[in-house]
């Protein structure tokens, strides 16, 4: 159940939301009506929902280092793996809103902070079967049971890097995966969200997409997704509740949309 300040955020957000009959932007109503409010079944997202339904049915449990922004909803070192794959796995709606985007925009590699239990990466691998999907998870028994996870679903080249974000995020390490989107779905706090975007956004090009996750988990986030948006080397910037979506592309002038996507839940 979400909290009473979560669903106030909400509405907020549906108060400040246009749909596509308001946009005079031709970009962004194609987004819209072609990317943001498809409904088009995809069989390619199979996959990840199958190994959802199996993970909802699992009686492991396993030790979990959170490095994170902690959940709203788990306590405890020792989590049952059905529980993470409830409230942190990737749900149905949203994963397929992620795949229509990252199709969409079709970077040939993606950088993913924050695996979690796999599912996520899979709407990745789904949306673009020939790109590099680099997935970094700082949970090292996370990451063990992602690498299982993704492997026995048939996705074996998506690569599961162990680590936390600060040490694996280095400068030559940016420059070697020289990734055109990364997704920003691993450390819910400010300063931490802050420090990755500033890490990322030097080496960005016009081609460059960043996606957040959740930036209206909290007030928080909500602060972070403030600073980002008035970061000049930001060109334009998507609100859909569920996810920012940040274009750095010089030849769009500098604008900020909140678009109504009722994918968020």
């Amino acid at each position: 159940m979400p909290s009473l300040s979560f669903i106030l955020r909400y509405f907020r957000y549906l108060n400040k939301s246009v749909t596509a009959h308001s946009l005079h932007s031709p970009y962004m109503y194609q987004l819209m009506t072609e990317v943001i409010e498809n409904r088009t079944r995809y069989k390619e997202v199979l996959l990840p929902e199958r190994l959802k339904k199996k993970l909802l049915s699992s009686k492991e449990e396993i030790l979990v280092t959170d490095l994170g922004g902690g959940s709203h909803h788990i306590q405890g070192e020792w989590r049952k793996v059905k529980h993470l794959a409830h409230y942190s796995g990737r749900r149905h709606r949203p994963g397929k809103l992620l795949y229509r985007l990252v199709k969409h925009f079709n970077p040939n590699v993606v950088l993913e902070l924050g695996t979690s239990l796999g599912i996520g990466s899979l709407y990745l691998k789904a949306a673009l079967p020939s790109a590099r999907i680099v997935t970094i998870e700082g949970c090292p028994n996370i990451a063990s049971l992602a690498r299982r996870n993704i492997s026995e679903i048939g996705a074996s080249d998506v690569e599961v890097v162990e680590g936390d974000f600060a040490s694996v995020l280095t400068l030559e390490f940016i420059k070697s995966l020289n990734p055109k989107m990364v997704v920003f779905d691993g450390n819910h706090r400010k300063g931490p969200t802050i420090d990755f975007f500033n890490r990322l956004v030097d080496l960005a090009t016009s081609e460059t997409v960043f996606i957040f996750d959740d930036i209206h988990w909290s007030k928080e986030m909500e602060e972070a997704w403030e600073d980002i948006k008035a970061d000049k080397r930001v060109r334009v910037t998507i609100d859909l509740f569920i996810f920012g979506v940040v274009l750095f592309r010089k030849e769009m002038s500098r604008q900020h949309f909140v678009l109504r996507n009722w994918d968020s839940f």
